[in-house]
């Protein structure tokens, strides 16, 4: 009696183990089909983004050419081209969103290779409304001088300034490949503020450009 005990023991334990085995297998199955619906799911969203994304590219692109054959030569953000954006789009992973600006908002550090004496006092205005020493200015125009323009207003980190220093200054700067000028109709209110100094005339500019959606240089 005691040997057909134990071998229905040993029986029972084979079972049990076969049993736990099976469960195993199950397990990992589940798990690898909950993996191949998620890699679906994302692959299906990737492919939605991607197609978002061209169309609002074909969107821009319109947009451009329609203010190209305007004969508008000035831009402004009543134009065709800034009318196009896109809310913010959820999916699984993140956000698809479209926003148009105008880089010539900014001030373009670049213009400071020309060692121009009104370029280096707009920069110096403009360092200082950031926080940095009017100092850097002068640095940045020394460096800018020897080495050449920068793709990025993160290449001036090597002119001295730390990363928070570019950081700030990237509110008022940018880079870009030949100098430009400031877009009175695109650039910021403080951005005329620091730049003219005189705030009844900054405000007389900004006035009119609010009422007439855009003013003319000249």
């Amino acid at each position: 009696m005691r040997d057909r005990a134990q071998q229905d023991g040993f029986v029972l334990v084979q079972v049990l183990g076969l049993i736990a085995f099976a469960s195993a297998i199950a397990t990992i199955m589940l798990t690898l089909e909950d993996a191949a619906l998620q890699e679906s799911q994302l692959a299906l969203e990737r492919s939605e983004a991607f197609e978002l994304s061209l169309g609002t590219e074909a969107s821009v692109v319109s947009a451009f050419r329609r203010d190209g054959v305007s004969g508008e030569r000035l831009d402004h953000y009543g134009d065709s081209w800034s009318q196009v954006s896109q809310e913010a789009i959820a999916l699984g992973y993140g956000t698809v969103t479209v926003d148009v600006v105008d880089a010539q908002a900014l001030f373009n550090v670049n213009r400071l290779a020309r060692s121009n004496l009104s370029d280096l006092a707009m920069m110096e205005k403009l360092v200082v409304a950031s926080g940095l020493p009017a100092q850097s200015a002068g640095d940045i125009a020394t460096f800018l001088a020897d080495t050449g323009p920068v793709r990025s207003v993160e290449d001036l980190r090597d002119a001295g300034l730390s990363q928070q220093d570019v950081t700030q200054l990237s509110e008022w700067v940018t880079a870009l490949p030949v100098a430009t000028e400031i877009n009175v109709n695109t650039c910021s209110d403080d951005l005329i503020y620091v730049l003219m100094g005189n705030k009844a005339d900054a405000a007389r500019l900004i006035a009119l450009r609010k009422r007439s959606g855009f003013v003319r240089p000249d």
